[in-house]
């Protein structure tokens, strides 16, 4: 897409993409919805409000974005091993603490949820 702006720089692909980004979010919505049960019986939630959930995640983005362009380097494989495990570690690192950040009782809060 970004190779080629000449397809995506008109009126037409502006209406694919927000089909496409349409599609995405109803479907997401719907499965949310046909599985409520499943996630009724699910008593806590990711605390989402924490100051650092997002910026953690964003990290490991990043990272992800680092790893790519590192495997698609013409470097010798064992090069690309070692630029890429401390990217690897601060992933897991990141996604273990917003494991262990202290997650929301569902049962005390599905009454304010619509």
């Amino acid at each position: 897409m970004v190779s080629e702006p000449q397809l995506w720089n008109n009126w037409k692909s502006g209406l694919w993409v927000r089909f496409f980004l349409l599609t995405v979010f109803a479907t997401h919505t719907l499965t949310v919805f046909e599985r409520a049960a499943f996630y009724e019986s699910i008593p806590l939630t990711l605390n989402t409000n924490h100051p650092e959930f997002f910026s953690r995640l964003e990290k490991c983005s990043e990272n992800n974005l680092k790893i790519g362009e590192i495997n698609a380097s013409d470097a010798p494989k064992i090069i690309k091993l070692v630029q890429k495990l401390p990217l690897l570690f601060s992933i897991i690192w990141n996604l273990l603490r917003i494991y262990l950040f202290k997650p929301i009782d569902a049962e005390s809060s599905r009454a304010t949820v619509s």
